[in-house]
Formats: C-alpha cells, structure tokens, sequence
C-alpha cells in the first residue's frame, strides 16, 4: 500500500495546494481542467505547476511525475 512522505513533501517545500495540483497532473489533466476543478485561473495554475517544477529540479511535467512517485510524494 502506498504511503506517502510527508517529511520529504516538507523538505521539498511543496506546499498542500502545489500538492493537489501535481496529483491532477500526474493523471493527465491539462492546465485549464485543474483550473476548473480547482476552481482557480489558468494563470495560477501554471504558476503552482512552474513552482513544482522547479521545486523537483525537472524540466517537464513526466519527469516531476516520474521524481515525485519515486519520492513518494504521490501515487
């Protein structure tokens, strides 16, 4: 069963909303689909996915993917 770092998530410095926005990328929603279930803007989306990107030192969205999985920040 999955179990996921919360210290690793903290040392990272990802906050809970960076969090919840890298989860809904890693099951393939484009930016304007998190915004409208986030009920945030497009704008703001792409500030927390930037933020995540950097935070996890990957150039991509699949390569935060595939680093946060194997931090087990996400599933």
């Amino acid at each position: 069963p999955f179990e996921m770092d919360d210290a690793m998530l903290r040392k990272l410095g990802i906050s809970k909303r960076e969090h919840e926005v890298l989860t809904l990328v890693s099951v393939g929603l484009s930016n304007q689909e998190i915004a409208e279930k986030l009920f945030v803007s497009t704008s703001t989306v792409k500030t927390h996915v930037s933020s995540i990107l950097a935070k996890l030192d990957a150039s991509r969205r699949t390569q935060a993917i595939r680093c946060a999985k194997e931090l087990r920040i996400i599933q």
